[in-house]
């Protein structure tokens, strides 16, 4: 990698989620890419593991003073896009991390509004004028790149430390203690 690893947890859709564990005298770093499905492993400065998933969970194993330790990607939901990682030491969850995407910052309510009305007006003009195809799908791409040119710029990623009782390895059972 070219340019400096990050000191704080952050990332965007498009340029891949960055999570970044304080540990000791050490750093640890996860970077997972939504778009290409790669995920590198970082302790400091050097890369320990490094692999492509497609599925929702995927888990490095890796050695930090030849103690093993691992990361675990785990997606909680498609939809709600919420990608949680965990710190883990011989399989104890030292931290986890939530990131999840920030919708507030993309659209608003009025801006859909907005746009379900621009494309229902088009679509009415279309049928009663009668346009040909071409000028329904060029008025229909305009109120698409309006949309796109007009909202707000935000990475749009949020990430926040998890509660223990809520993470990937603890769902349910860490709620209801050890078994017996």
């Amino acid at each position: 990698m070219t340019e400096p690893l990050p000191s704080t947890s952050g990332g965007s859709l498009s340029e891949g989620v960055w999570f970044v564990f304080p540990y000791g005298a050490r750093t640890i770093r996860a970077w997972g890419s939504s778009v290409t499905g790669l995920e590198c492993i970082y302790v400091d400065e050097a890369s320990v593991s490094e692999h492509r998933c497609a599925s929702r969970t995927s888990r490095h194993e890796f050695d930090v003073d030849g103690e093993p330790h691992s990361i675990t990607f785990n997606t909680k939901g498609v939809l709600r896009i919420e990608l949680q990682c965990t710190l883990a030491k011989r399989d104890i969850p030292v931290k986890t991390y939530a990131a999840t995407f920030d919708r507030n910052t993309v659209t608003s309510a009025r801006r859909t509004v907005i746009s379900v009305i621009a494309g229902a007006l088009i679509g009415a003009a279309y049928a009663y004028f009668r346009f040909p195809l071409w000028v329904g799908v060029a008025l229909f791409a305009l109120v698409v790149v309006v949309q796109g040119l007009t909202r707000k710029r935000s990475a749009g990623i949020k990430i926040e430390e998890v509660a223990a009782q809520q993470t990937v390895q603890g769902d349910k059972s860490a709620s209801r203690g050890p078994a017996p």
